[in-house]
This record gives structure tokens, sequence and C-alpha cells, in this order.
């Protein structure tokens, strides 16, 4: 009976998602087309996009920037993240409110306004166009995801096992290693995933920030698709939500792994 109930909402539910997973996956056949335009349907099929994209120096370069920026936002936003989220849920200080809404602002402003805002530090600044300006400005997108994920996970921690720890002759160091740190792993791993593909896929940020002569991936691909109707722009897209794919599977699965680690 209750499957019966269930059963609309299921309907729903996998109807919405495969409205939205439409788009993406018509880019895949539009990816192998033979013609030089991109159409739906293709008129045949090959791979010579692929091969373009793998062999033309302007994409590798656009792929390595954002390899390299995206790992360095990670690595920041984890930093940054992980001790203010810690912070937030731990700290008993005036304020601490206000200080939470100023972290998540940045993921509910419009990023059209924070990237004009991080424009205008940056130029004055001649970080534009540079990697530090782009990773500085990732990492203000991607630092309250992290936030968000290391909270929660800050929440779930027994203060007794610190305390026991503490009654054992662990110092705050030790403690923090082996006792905080392990406990907040799941919410440090899932924000560094949200972290690297915040990053990975950010347009409106990197083309305030960005320069002919460093350039990343999406804005590589909104140039060349501006300019022209180029199916190495449905290529990239292709491996693009590949890899979205890949790292929402891993999300999934650490959650699975934690959950039942949670109920031994």
């Amino acid at each position: 009976m209750n499957a019966l109930r269930k059963a609309p909402l299921a309907v729903v539910t996998f109807g919405v998602a495969a409205l939205l997973a439409a788009p993406s996956l018509v880019l895949v056949p539009m990816s192998f087309t033979s013609g030089a335009l991109l159409e739906f349907p293709p008129p045949g099929y090959d791979t010579q996009w692929y091969e373009r994209y793998f062999a033309d120096v302007q994409w590798q370069q656009a792929t390595l920037h954002s390899l390299w920026i995206a790992l360095w936002t990670v690595l920041l936003s984890v930093v940054l993240g992980t001790a203010t989220g810690l912070a937030l849920v731990r700290g008993r200080f005036r304020g601490v409110g206000l200080l939470n809404a100023l972290t998540l602002g940045p993921a509910i402003v419009p990023t059209v306004i924070t990237a004009i805002a991080l424009y205008s530090v940056m130029s004055r600044s001649g970080l534009t166009g540079t990697l530090t300006g782009l990773v500085l400005g990732h990492t203000v997108l991607a630092f309250p995801l992290v936030v968000v994920t290391v909270s929660a996970s800050a929440r779930t921690l027994d203060p007794a096992l610190e305390l026991a720890a503490a009654s054992l002759g662990a110092g705050r160091p030790a403690t923090f290693w082996h006792v905080i740190l392990p406990g907040l792993a799941p919410g440090i791993t899932i924000g560094a995933v949200y972290a690297f593909v915040t990053s990975w896929d950010e347009l409106i940020v990197s083309i305030f920030l960005t320069s002919p002569t460093y350039t990343t991936l999406p804005v590589q691909m909104w140039s060349r698709i501006r300019l022209e109707s180029d199916p190495t722009v449905a290529a990239v897209s292709t491996l693009l939500v590949a890899l979205s794919t890949l790292g929402l599977l891993f999300i999934m699965l650490f959650r699975w792994i934690d959950s039942r680690r949670t109920r031994t």
C-alpha cells in the first residue's frame, strides 16, 4: 500500500530529473557529429571534435589553467572553510549569527554582483588576468559551500570524545588531529568536491578576471560559441558533464559509506 502511495511521487521525481538532464544528454550525440556545425540530430558520427580538443594548444592551456585554479581554490576553501565552520558552531561570541550570514553572502548574492565587486578590487590591485586573482575570486564563491558542509559535520561531533581525549592526557593539537578532524572529514571531503566543481565550472567571475593570455576552460568555451558554432564546445561540455557526474557519484558513495560507518 505504501509503495502505491509513493509511486506518483517517484514518477514526478524521475520526470523532473529527466527534464533537467535532457539538455546535457542532447550534447552527447552533438559532440560526435561529423558535420562542421552544431546540429541535432547530427548528420553522422565522428570523434574529430574530441581529437581537435586534445590537439589544440589553446584548449589545453585553458584546461590546465582551470585545473590549477580549481586545486588552489579547493586548498584555500578547505582551510578557511573548516576553520570558519568550526568557529561558527563552537563559537560563543556576540555577532556569530551576523558572521554566519556574512559568510554565506557570496552564495546568496547574484554571482554577477560578486564578479563586479571582485573586478573592482582586483583591477586596483593588479590581480586581473593572474592565477592569484582567479584563485581568490573562485575561493570567494566556493568558501561558503565548505563552511556549510563542515558546519553540518561539526554539529554531529560528540563533545564527550574531546573530554575523554583530554582526560587521557591529549593536548589540544592532538585532540584536534585525532578526534575533531576525523569527525569533520565527511564535511571537508564533500565541501572539497563542491569547491572543485564550483571553480571548474565558474564562468561569470572568470570573464571579469581573466585576460587574453590567461583564460579558463569555461571562458574559452564561451568565446568559441559566441563567435562560431564550434562542435568542439559540445565535446568539451560532454567531458565536463562526465566529470561533474563522477563528482556527484563520489559524494553519494561517500555519504553512503559514512552513513554505514555511523550506524555501526
